[in-house]
């Protein structure tokens, strides 16, 4: 009968244990490889999107992921540009282990068209000039930032330039990358993916535009627009800042606070148009800015190219 009661006893405080090994959050490791060479896939997308988390891949491939006992019953989504997306059943055994996540590349059919002034009109859509200095897009890892951009012309435009003002606040020489989207074709929101491999920008002294030259991948301005954005990597915590905005109320009350950033600030305008400006955090879903800074837009615009 004693032994009974010990053997329960020692059950008992082993199912109180292993409930307290969980009770704490753990870490996720891994790194995210294309199938056919092996290679690293560098920042690539990490989701739980059940429970609204997620990450990307460093510059080498490699990721870290806060797991809970809520995301055992959860599958992991992860998604490159140029790959197809796969997932993976969050397993607890896995914890203890570096997890090596696998991505097989689309194949694709591209044709180069070389843009030159002499075959093409060039026009500027979006937003062509900061007109205040601030810290309201500032950025953090996997956050991402896009605005609406509609087709004026109605007529046949390819992509030719992006066009993103970095301002001097934060680290103006961190990675950003590029991201382009349709839009829903029942509101206009973003929708699918138009880039089909990693633009990024990096580099950039702040204070002034950053271009990039997108006419080789052939996105040609849909006749419901699209959506043009940048998204801040995950590439080094050395990039994490604190500021303090200090703020007073009417009544001269102190409301400063500490504001946690990272990398690079986007320029901003408060100029009142028609710009529809959405937000996306990693493992999220697209949303409208808030209605409290719907005039504070990310300065960004389009070069685009139609046939003379």
């Amino acid at each position: 009968m004693k032994i009974e009661i010990i053997i329960s006893t020692l059950l008992f405080f082993c199912l109180i244990f292993s409930q307290n090994i969980f009770a704490q959050d753990r870490e996720l490791k891994g790194k995210v490889i294309d199938l056919k060479t092996n290679h690293a896939i560098p920042y690539a997308t990490i989701v739980i999107p059940q429970n609204k988390k997620g990450t990307i891949t460093d510059s080498l491939g490699n990721f870290k992921l806060t797991i809970n006992e809520k995301d055992l019953k959860c599958k992991i989504h992860f998604s490159a540009l140029g790959f197809i997306n796969d997932s993976l059943q969050v397993n607890e055994n896995k914890l203890d282990e570096e997890v090596v996540l696998s991505l097989q590349p689309k194949t694709y059919s591209i044709t180069e068209v070389k843009v030159t002034s002499q075959k093409y009109k060039l026009l500027k859509y979006g937003i062509l000039k900061p007109n205040r200095k601030g810290w309201w897009n500032y950025g953090m890892p996997g956050l991402q930032r896009a605005i609406y951009i509609p087709n004026k012309e109605k007529e046949k435009c390819f992509v030719s330039h992006l066009n993103v003002f970095i301002d001097t606040v934060g680290y103006p020489s961190a990675p950003l990358r590029v991201r382009i989207y349709s839009v829903k074709k029942d509101s206009i929101q973003p929708d699918v993916d138009l880039l089909k491999e990693n633009v990024i920008i990096q580099n950039s002294r702040g204070g002034e535009f950053a271009t990039v030259d997108l006419s080789s991948h052939q996105i040609i301005l849909p006749e419901n627009g699209l959506f043009v954005g940048i998204e801040w990597l995950n590439d080094d915590d050395s990039y994490h800042y604190t500021k303090i905005m200090k703020r007073k109320s009417k009544k001269g009350k102190d409301n400063s606070f500490k504001l946690k950033a990272y990398g690079a600030t986007l320029g901003i305008t408060s100029k009142k148009d028609k710009t529809i400006y959405w937000r996306k955090l990693v493992g999220e879903k697209w949303r409208p800015n808030s209605t409290s800074s719907n005039k504070i837009h990310p300065v960004m615009y389009l070069t685009l190219a139609q046939e003379k």
